[in-house]
């Protein structure tokens, strides 16, 4: 995918007076959004007059209820006439740090993981600002990403600690030991009693690939599958 358009460029659509907005560029990394979305697969195909790029999102949620509305339903950018973005309020150091984790899950095989978690991040860095840390268990399947919205927000927050926790950390805290995660009083725990492979489990649940991505600021645990809120008589708070 070409990234000779900077950041702000405004693109026409076949949709009257809506618009597509390359709202992140990094060249170094190689990343590329279109209105907030990741484009995980750029140039899936290439010809002469088509090019077909892969995105983890819709460019707009379009709900049941919108329908009645027509087109003016649909999201759009606020560009200007000389087709560039009005305004982005969004925190680029914040958006380039979780855009990053967002692609190296997609590659890595946890793409519909990458997906729930693409869904919901506004809300929660709505409710986390600040967060400089993270460590996820990040599930190779993740059919919760059908769920409804609220539900799947409440999953995914399940499978993130407001801090960076190595392999090392985590097998050295006693069993039952309770990890505070991104959804609000209900914790994870430390499950070393059951049969696992590797000797260290959480809710259960196997860590089959530890720190399978890594960084100064977050670090991804691979698990076998993903935890179960019904796990939590609180869960639906």
């Amino acid at each position: 995918m070409s990234s000779k358009k900077p950041q702000g460029s405004c693109f026409p659509t076949l949709v009257d007076r809506k618009k597509l907005a390359v709202t992140k560029i990094d060249a170094k990394q190689r990343l590329a959004e279109i209105n907030h979305v990741l484009v995980s697969h750029p140039d899936m195909v290439l010809e002469r007059q088509i090019a077909i790029h892969g995105v983890l999102a819709p460019f707009s949620s379009l709900r049941s209820k919108d329908v009645y509305l027509g087109w003016e339903s649909i999201q759009a950018p606020i560009c200007d006439d000389n087709s560039s973005l009005v305004s982005d309020a969004t925190d680029p150091g914040i958006v380039l740090e979780w855009t990053r984790i967002i692609h190296l899950l997609s590659s890595h095989r946890f793409v519909s993981f990458a997906i729930g978690l693409n869904s919901v991040l506004d809300r929660i860095l709505a409710d986390h600002k600040n967060l400089s840390s993270v460590t996820i268990f990040a599930p190779p399947e993740f059919d919760f990403v059908a769920s409804s919205s609220p539900m799947l927000e409440k999953i995914v927050r399940l499978h993130i600690l407001p801090q960076r926790a190595t392999y090392k950390d985590l097998a050295a805290l006693p069993d039952k030991h309770r990890l505070r995660t991104l959804l609000p009083d209900v914790d994870l725990e430390i499950t070393n009693d059951v049969n696992v492979t590797q000797g260290l489990a959480i809710n259960g649940v196997e860590i089959a690939a530890p720190e399978i991505l890594s960084s100064k600021e977050f670090i991804v645990h691979g698990i076998t599958q993903a935890f179960k809120m019904a796990k939590f008589p609180n869960a639906s708070r």
